[in-house]
């Protein structure tokens, strides 16, 4: 878990060195696999985290940038997207990473940022954590806003239904880009 929380700093250092902090919204259009586990971790401890999926339509994408106004768009270099090209007209920020194929979930930006020095302010329990948009059809998108507070709480309620203890260990097949995810 070392590595993973040094990660989640270099996601903060690197919002933050954009600009980007507590109560901003950065969306996270990387495809399954660890990196987007590690992206959602790394932006939620610092902004809202609004993953979608990066396959879906350019109305979709229309409608979502429409209803939550991002900050960010975070996205694989290495991928095209349409979630980019959006971003790109709308004026909205690119954060690029490429992944390291060595290291499962390890990000790097390739997106250049300023070093302000200053170490950025983590989330508190009040503010955003994830905005996770509902299956609704793409002309009525919407989303479920969670805060770090009713996450926490959510995570509390699994463990005590499950019973779980601490040597436990726990698989979730889930896009992470839907409500359960």
């Amino acid at each position: 878990y070392i590595e993973l929380a040094s990660q989640i700093r270099a996601v903060g250092r690197a919002l933050h060195g954009l600009g980007i902090g507590r109560n901003d919204t950065v969306v996270i259009g990387l495809p399954h696999g660890p990196e987007i586990v590690t992206a959602c971790l790394g932006v939620a401890a610092y902004v809202t985290a609004v993953p979608l999926d990066p396959s879906s339509t350019i109305q979709f994408f229309e409608h979502a940038f429409a209803s939550i106004d991002p900050k960010a768009v975070l996205v694989a270099r290495s991928s095209s997207s349409t979630m980019r090209d959006m971003a790109y007209a709308l004026g909205t920020a690119v954060i690029e990473v490429d992944s390291d194929p060595t290291v499962a979930g390890r990000l790097y930006a390739a997106t250049a940022t300023t070093d302000v020095g200053a170490v950025p302010m983590p989330a508190q329990t009040g503010d955003g954590a994830f905005m996770l948009p509902t299956c609704g059809a793409e002309e009525h998108f919407a989303v479920v806003a969670l805060t770090h507070h009713e996450l926490c709480a959510s995570a509390r309620d699994v463990v005590n239904e499950r019973e779980l203890i601490d040597r436990d260990r726990c698989l979730n097949l889930t896009p992470l880009w839907k409500l359960h995810g």
